[in-house]
């Protein structure tokens, strides 16, 4: 019950889940256990997939060539199934859109916060460089680290200044280089070890400089009733688990200051798409085992998510929002 110790705060782990195999991939390859720290609320799977199986599980150039055809076909089935949206369908995703309080990682909020002229920001993990666009255009001088070689073609179409990296490797062309923000927009869940990418994050910040992160939030109701079918969780790619308190924890203990915290992620929970992905993903890890998730995964279904609404609606934000995030700022005393 207690063979990992949490690399956060160093007390013992407990069993949270077990996953067959990642569910992207065929029955019967590696299978993986998830535990988490009761007391700071950090997860983690093991094993860890090595470096070069974590790059096969984003590579989607040949995704549905490495299912078995079983797999292909209830994937596409699945998908194939989503039913129109009815009236009631659209009155449950416009009722959850009107008790919609999210506050996203966008360029407003990263803006107002450094509130210097010409702030130079670093994007890690800035994908297609959607956001670091924005930025741009607000005056901001960005440099995204990505490690898709896609998605850095797609960025650098757009303008960006963007080189090949790794949150926990940081490439030469950042090295040295002192910057005012710092954003890890879903990125640390997925990261081989989190605690080295924020360290690396960290040395990266000017004195005064503001850090940026968002994870998907382990807290929320809808991760605590589906378990690793839980859309935003994609355990297999997502390899550590955050609770609110973990993340904040995890930015404290690097002598960074927390100064907010903030919740998105809600409308989008509601959908016929999301409820279809859902049962699809139960479908390709448990269809065929016994005893699914410790005996307590549900299939999402549209009445499920009937429930979940009503449970959410006016929930507090740590319980309601899917995606949790912090801005946390470096001492203007650090050398």
């Amino acid at each position: 019950m207690h063979e990992h110790r949490c690399p956060l705060c160093h007390g013992p782990m407990e069993a949270w889940f077990r996953l067959p195999h990642i569910w992207h991939q065929p029955r019967g390859t590696k299978a993986f256990s998830a535990y988490r720290c009761i007391p700071c609320g950090f997860g983690s799977l093991f094993p860890r997939p090595s470096p070069e199986e974590l790059r096969s599980y984003y590579d989607n150039d040949n995704y549905f060539e490495r299912h078995d055809p079983q797999s292909r076909e209830q994937y596409q089935g699945q998908i194939e199934r989503v039913p129109e949206p009815t009236f009631l369908d659209r009155f449950r995703v416009r009722l959850a859109w009107q008790f919609d309080q999210s506050q996203p990682l966008d360029a407003a909020l990263i803006n107002n916060t450094i509130g210097i002229s010409s702030p130079r920001i670093c994007d890690i993990g800035c994908a297609n460089g959607a956001l670091s666009v924005k930025l741009k255009a607000l005056g901001h001088h960005v440099i995204g680290i990505e490690p898709s070689e896609d998605a850095r073609r797609r960025a650098i179409a757009k303008g960006v200044d963007v080189v090949a990296g790794y949150a926990e490797a940081l490439p030469d062309e950042v090295k040295g280089r002192f910057v005012d923000g710092v954003i890890m927009g879903m990125v640390l869940d997925s990261c081989s070890d989190p605690f080295e990418a924020l360290r690396n994050a960290v040395g990266l910040l000017d004195r005064g400089g503001y850090l940026f992160v968002t994870v998907p939030n382990c807290s929320a109701l809808l991760s605590r009733r589906l378990g690793p079918p839980w859309f935003h969780g994609d355990a297999g790619r997502h390899l550590s688990f955050f609770t609110p308190k973990g993340l904040a924890c995890s930015v404290e203990q690097l002598g960074m200051r927390v100064t907010k915290v903030f919740y998105t992620g809600y409308v989008s929970a509601f959908t016929n798409e999301r409820a279809a992905a859902e049962e699809m993903v139960w479908d390709l890890l448990y269809a065929a085992e016994d005893q699914p998730f410790l005996g307590q995964a549900p299939k999402n279904s549209r009445r499920w998510q009937w429930g979940t609404l009503a449970r959410t609606l006016l929930a507090s934000h740590i319980n309601k929002y899917e995606l949790v995030g912090v801005i946390a700022r470096r001492s203007e005393l650090d050398s």
